[in-house]
């Protein structure tokens, strides 16, 4: 296991998990991704990282900091309340369709776990508007020494 591969990883289940959807040419700065990429979108920021201090074997485990970001175009007027709490339920449904996925043991992760989530925030799009859903995901993998 490696960064390489828990990385890999990681995009390989969200790929998985959200088919249908685009994934994001620059999950740190939206505003610079096309309107079509955002309508449904996901994305992995990379955060910081610290030794575990668990040495086994020539090997250094490292626990590090995965963003996953989440967005979705919304349909809705100024007033159409409705609409606007359907796609904020949508975030959350599909973040707790990620914490589900890692929460159970994964290939190329030795553990994975839910932090934190930065709460829904919006974003004016150039032609639409859009909800964004960012969350941290703590993932521990092996580095060979």
């Amino acid at each position: 296991m490696s960064f390489t591969n828990a990385y890999d990883q990681i995009r390989t289940e969200l790929a998985t998990l959200f088919s249908s959807y685009n994934e994001l040419d620059n999950p740190y700065d939206l505003e610079r991704n096309p309107d079509l990429h955002l309508r449904e979108s996901y994305g992995i920021t990379i955060g910081s990282g610290e030794n575990t201090t668990k040495v086994l074997c020539s090997r250094a485990d490292i626990s590090r900091i995965f963003g996953i970001v989440l967005c979705r175009r919304m349909n809705a007027t100024r007033n159409d309340t409705a609409t606007r709490i359907t796609a904020e339920k949508a975030l959350f449904e599909d973040l707790t369709d990620i914490i589900k996925v890692f929460e159970e043991p994964v290939a190329n992760i030795t553990q994975g776990r839910y932090v934190s989530d930065d709460g829904v925030e919006f974003l004016d799009g150039d032609r639409y508007n859009y909800l964004i859903l960012r969350s941290s995901f703590l993932i521990e993998y092996s580095e060979s020494l």
